[in-house]
């Protein structure tokens, strides 16, 4: 008894890394015992053929996710990332510069936030006028030239190759030089966009972001489109950005009915969290219907029309009016959509897309 007990803690030691030791033994939700999470990890080990570094982070301990088989492992992860058939350099030179995406959508008349001038560097554009400026307070006098001329209230910035949230600036007349002072923004390139406006019903349940439903999107190897999943995102604590390396959560929609589900989850490195309401504002989750959220599907296959990306992710906000394409992502950070789903490969299209990758090799 005693041997099969070192055996198994050394098997978790090996998969487990003191962090998420650390936060498993805190985690109030109900628990495998150590002995089946020994077995199941051993399991997907011998099954993926690679150690199941994963186990933890995506909360498969917990004694609700029982078809702990359908979450994609580590190798899956980069197979899927690096699966050729899935991108073309047309596409994905579209998506991953910031700039690029914003200025092809206006050309082609999606419904994106207005771009209201960026800058390359030092070299800062607005109203097709450049000026090329070297120190914080020229970007200081710059941005506040642009929310006079424009008469907005403030402009959203964005770092043009930044993904996860980072890079993101909320900028107005009276944040600016605390804003950008010591910043180094002329040494940065970024887009500065119009602040979009939120639904108010979403904005119930946090004001602070624009809280935004991530799409997961699939062009087979036939031409036909898919949706794979959604999950919705929220920002806490007062954070401007929804996204959950940010420190927010994020909570499955039901595709059907177009409604959020019960629980949103907080990443690891956030704590891991499990929360059924927002610890702000004390919203309820479950049930409720998200605002244009059809509106929002149809936008998804209109900007593949677009950009016939094999494998996307998509950020679309939801406005007073209607949906609002944020952004769209080569890399979609699958490890967030894997648990908002509950374990992506339970989806018969993203089932297929495995096949096909390990056809290819």
């Amino acid at each position: 008894m005693l041997t099969q007990k070192i055996t198994i803690l050394t098997l978790l030691r090996m998969t487990l890394n003191f962090n998420q030791v650390k936060l498993i033994l805190k985690d109030k939700s109900k628990k495998k015992s150590l002995f089946k999470i020994a077995k199941e990890v051993l399991v997907l080990s011998l099954a993926k053929k690679e150690l199941a570094f994963y186990y933890g982070g995506k909360y498969l301990y917990r004694a609700d996710r029982k078809n702990y088989k359908d979450y994609l492992s580590i190798k899956e992860f980069y197979l899927l990332k690096s699966a050729k058939f899935l991108h073309n350099f047309e596409t994905s030179s579209l998506l991953k510069n910031k700039l690029s995406f914003a200025l092809y959508c206006e050309n082609n008349a999606l419904t994106v936030p207005r771009l209201i001038s960026y800058n390359l560097n030092r070299s800062f554009v607005f109203n097709n006028q450049i000026r090329h400026l070297d120190n914080d307070e020229k970007v200081i006098e710059f941005y506040r030239n642009v929310l006079e001329k424009t008469g907005e209230k403030g402009v959203f910035i964005k770092e043009i190759a930044a993904h996860g949230g980072k890079g993101c600036y909320l900028l107005t007349l009276q944040n600016l030089e605390e804003s950008i002072r010591n910043q180094n923004f002329y040494l940065r390139s970024f887009v500065h966009q119009e602040i979009a406006k939120q639904h108010p019903a979403i904005s119930e349940i946090y004001p602070h972001s624009i809280n935004t439903i991530r799409f997961i999107s699939h062009i087979d190897q036939e031409g036909k489109s898919h949706i794979i999943s959604a999950f919705m995102r929220f920002g806490r604590g007062g954070n401007i950005v929804d996204n959950a390396s940010g420190g927010g959560m994020y909570v499955a929609v039901d595709m059907e009915k177009g409604m959020l589900k019960e629980d949103a989850h907080q990443s690891m490195k956030a704590g891991g969290n499990l929360y059924f309401q927002h610890p702000d504002t004390n919203f309820i989750f479950k049930d409720f219907k998200i605002p244009y959220f059809q509106e929002a599907c149809a936008m998804v296959f209109d900007a593949l029309s677009y950009i016939p990306d094999g494998f996307t992710g998509w950020d679309i906000a939801i406005t007073p009016t209607g949906p609002l394409l944020i952004e769209g992502n080569e890399n979609p950070g699958m490890q967030t959509a894997d648990i908002a789903y509950g374990g992506l490969l339970k989806n018969p299209v993203m089932r297929r897309i495995m096949n096909d990758i390990h056809s290819q090799k």
